[in-house]
């Protein structure tokens, strides 16, 4: 009896504590930002401005093995864009991702475009 209960409990923690990986190359075609260095600033964010409004969903990832930290859906947000106060550099870096949590609460997260341990996809795409 103990050891079932023994065998339990580790099957449990294995549960528990599985974290569930991201496949790059199963969704490279929805990726939006690819490229992480060396890209053009303004053709960025060009791109950045058609996906206003746009349902993104972001991973966070960590290792070699992309291990998903975290994982977060909504809509992209140009805000500080339309402003023009912010050097180019950093309205192509950050995307402003803002979240409805409902009941009226809106929740914003500000993944990196040029960071690879961000990976930002449009969530249409992911769908299919």
């Amino acid at each position: 009896m103990r050891y079932l209960l023994t065998l339990s409990l580790l099957s449990l923690g294995t549960l528990v504590f599985a974290q569930e990986t991201l496949d790059l190359e199963a969704n490279s075609e929805c990726e939006l930002f690819s490229v992480k260095k060396d890209f053009d600033l303004n053709e960025r964010l060009k791109k950045i401005k058609d996906l206003g409004g746009q349902l993104v969903t972001v991973y966070l990832i960590k290792g070699k093995s992309n291990k998903i930290k975290s994982t977060y859906t909504g809509k992209v947000d140009l805000t500080l864009i339309e402003r023009g106060e912010s050097p180019l550099n950093n309205m192509t870096s950050v995307l402003i991702v803002t979240e409805d949590k409902g009941n009226g609460q809106m929740v914003s997260q500000f993944p990196l475009t040029d960071d690879n341990s961000y990976r930002i996809y449009l969530a249409e795409c992911l769908d299919r």
